[in-house]
């Protein structure tokens, strides 16, 4: 094993006695094999740190929503470009923001696949007000974008809406 064994980040679903399980697994490692990482570049050791706590903590999600087995996407351009997403400004709320996009479509020549049909496994609506007209919304919405059955892929959430 590497001693710079990284959080799992896809599905991670742990609470506080996970997290200290994961952090106390990288310790181990990295004192099995200090003499590995002394011989190691201090400023790849440095950066390398970082990113794995930094991504950790973007990316650990409470077991509560486990269900959902959501995605994030983490994108920071001072830190890494991406030829694929852009930015832009948009008002949010009547504030002016930058934002960055997404494209939703297929760059083959960039291995990229996000096309809606790709990309869409199901989608839970809820807890709102209204499940059963966001239901139908998204039914007609993902079926124009070419979305094949649509009725088994959106779900209503059973979590009531709580005020």
């Amino acid at each position: 094993m590497r001693w710079w064994y990284t959080f799992q980040l896809t599905n991670t679903y742990i609470d506080v006695n996970g997290v200290v399980e994961q952090i106390n697994r990288i310790t181990d490692n990295i004192i099995s094999n200090y003499e590995l990482i002394k011989s190691t570049e201090r400023d790849w050791i440095k950066g390398y740190v970082f990113n794995v706590f930094k991504y950790a903590i973007l990316s650990i999600k409470h077991p509560g929503f486990k269900e959902e087995q959501e995605w994030r996407i983490v994108y920071n351009p001072i830190m890494e470009q991406s030829p694929i997403i852009k930015n832009d400004i948009c008002v949010v709320n009547g504030i002016p923001q930058q934002i960055y996009k997404i494209p939703l479509l297929d760059i083959p020549e960039l291995d990229y696949y996000a096309s809606i049909p790709n990309i869409i496994d199901r989608i839970i609506i809820g807890p709102v007000e209204f499940p059963w007209a966001v239901y139908k919304a998204f039914v007609e919405i993902l079926s124009e974008a070419g979305v094949q059955d649509v009725g088994k892929k959106v779900f209503v959430s059973q979590i009531p809406l709580r005020r």
